[in-house]
């Protein structure tokens, strides 16, 4: 008589997530856009600036910012250029604005815009970080204006720091026209090449011989 074995299945039921194991992960969301950022010229003479409201009129906040603080400095402004061995002096005060940047940028992200901008703008770029410490100077010469500008970015705000060097150049021009003297601070003086009076007038007789 024939007898037929029972057939026994090598197939596992399935159970609940095993098709999510299957399944891949989705691609991480791509960074959010960054607006475009356009600066207007500044005007032939210095703006009247709040540092507790607005924006600066030739350096706006990048759109979807919100300005967090402001204060206005009375105290040196410094900016180094790459190619300096230490920071350079060019202005007495200066305004700074702070800002927390739309929701998912980087800081790269930030430098790029404001750098392009600036470089659309008809700005000098004087230095650039892109390390730990993201940051950016900036200098504006044309117009008659004499601009300092340097953009400082952490990790949930970035700050906008101006020196109006124009301001300065004006109340200079004033006073040596009503003193007719000027006191300069901040100028270096480099005394490996000053020479005495005596040698002066020793090369001047020198020259002055057929």
């Amino acid at each position: 008589m024939l007898q037929i074995e029972p057939f026994h299945s090598t197939m596992k039921a399935p159970h609940p997530g095993d098709d999510a194991a299957a399944t891949p992960a989705p691609a991480p969301a791509p960074k959010p856009a960054v607006a475009d950022l356009a600066l207007p010229a500044p005007a032939a003479a210095p703006e009247a600036i709040d540092p507790a409201q607005g924006d600066f009129p030739y350096l706006p906040s990048l759109p979807g910012s919100r300005l967090t603080a402001g204060r206005a400095l009375a105290e040196p402004f410094y900016v180094q250029p790459s190619d300096a061995k230490q920071p350079e002096l060019v202005a007495q005060g200066s305004i700074v604005k702070q800002y927390e940047p739309p929701a998912g940028l980087t800081a790269i992200q930030i430098l790029d815009a404001y750098r392009a901008a600036l470089l659309k703008a008809q700005w000098s770029l004087v230095s650039e970080r892109r390390d730990a410490g993201v940051a950016l100077t900036g200098h504006y010469g044309l117009n008659g204006r004499n601009i300092w500008a340097t953009l400082h970015i952490g990790d949930t705000t970035y700050e906008i720091a101006v020196a109006d060097a124009t301001v300065g150049e004006a109340k200079l021009e004033a006073s040596l026209g009503a003193q007719c003297h000027l006191a300069l601070t901040g100028v270096l003086f480099d005394f490996k090449q000053v020479e005495t009076q005596a040698g002066i007038r020793r090369h001047a007789r020198a020259r002055s011989r057929p």
